[in-house]
């Protein structure tokens, strides 16, 4: 299947009532020896979040069940395991959004075992009065995430007995293997959308340091048509702002494949997934300036797909698109 100059690699079925989940577990250089664990490791969370959505879960509890799982699996770079800053622990960013606008993040936080679970209660609690009229916050920093949970009752919490820091993430040295920030794009059997994007940051960083993950527009972004998420350097994704920006442009008209490749980037450093409905269809992009980049999509465990896909010497950017028809 054509499109512009992009050839469609897989075109897959959906029906309306058939949902739609791809995750990307990092864009940065992954080993070979790693190629089936990386694999098993993204199918799986596409699993979780259609498994979730065909029993009737929504966009958002399917996107935050797949990011879970992500954030536990100590091989990704979020929540357990996650790199550590350069005073010895674990500070990670965190943020969704879904198809209505709702936006929450939490930054730079420790003392958080699911970083997700603790967004998504937030996002639920945007729409709950308060008493007093205080206003709900979209962003907490630092020991903020673990005092909201805390107060509100969240099952982010992570309990004395657990630690963020494991032995694997202690060895600096293996850290370079390790993927980069996990991100997720959902479609639920009602249509809805939602994203979301989970990392522990990069190796060594200064106490504080925010990465693209909990920044509005940069890490993750959703509305009614589009969907996007992001995984590379923070300091490079943070000014392209890639999600807000290929969503203004798509409300112009202009389709996710030819946005993307009108994108000037200067970063090598940079990996996204992407997905936009059109009247009945729907197109899958993904791309990436980094070595490598790992993703998973389907619209059903049965055809659940996943890639690794890698630069050649001769690239600067692979620019992957999948197409399916709402029948």
């Amino acid at each position: 299947m054509l499109h512009g100059n992009l050839v469609y690699l897989h075109l897959l079925p959906c029906h309306f009532d058939m949902p739609f989940a791809a995750v990307h577990i990092g864009a940065g250089w992954h080993s070979p020896q790693k190629d089936q664990s990386n694999k098993n490791i993204a199918r799986k969370a596409t699993h979780i979040a259609l498994k979730a959505i065909k029993n009737g879960l929504s966009a958002q509890v399917s996107a935050t069940l797949a990011i879970k799982y992500l954030e536990d699996t100590v091989d990704v770079n979020a929540g357990k395991g996650s790199n550590l800053n350069e005073d010895g622990k674990v500070e990670c960013d965190c943020s969704m959004m879904l198809h209505d606008g709702r936006w929450c993040a939490v930054v730079a936080c420790s003392g958080i075992k699911n970083p997700i679970v603790c967004v998504s209660d937030m996002i639920d609690d945007l729409k709950i009065p308060n008493s007093i009229g205080r206003v709900k916050p979209m962003i907490l920093a630092g020991d903020g995430p673990l005092k909201w949970a805390r107060a509100n009752g969240s099952k982010s919490i992570m309990s004395d007995q657990e630690t963020l820091i494991t032995d694997q993430s202690k060895r600096t040295l293996d850290k370079w293997s390790r993927l980069d920030t996990c991100g997720i794009i959902v479609c639920d059997n009602m249509g809805n959308l939602a994203s979301a994007s989970s990392s522990g940051g990069i190796l060594m960083k200064k106490a504080g340091r925010v990465g693209q993950a909990g920044v509005y527009g940069a890490g993750c972004w959703a509305n009614t048509e589009f969907a996007c998420c992001t995984s590379g350097t923070g300091e490079k994704l943070i000014p392209l702002m890639l999600p807000l920006m290929w969503s203004l442009k798509i409300k112009n008209n202009d389709n996710i494949h030819d946005v993307i490749e009108s994108t000037v980037f200067s970063s090598e450093l940079v990996g996204a997934i992407a997905l936009h409905k059109i009247q009945d269809e729907f197109y899958f992009n993904a791309m990436h300036t980094t070595p490598s980049f790992v993703f998973a999509y389907g619209t059903d465990e049965s055809n659940c797909k996943c890639i690794i896909s890698r630069l050649s010497k001769s690239e600067k950017k692979v620019h992957l698109g999948f197409a399916g028809v709402l029948k």
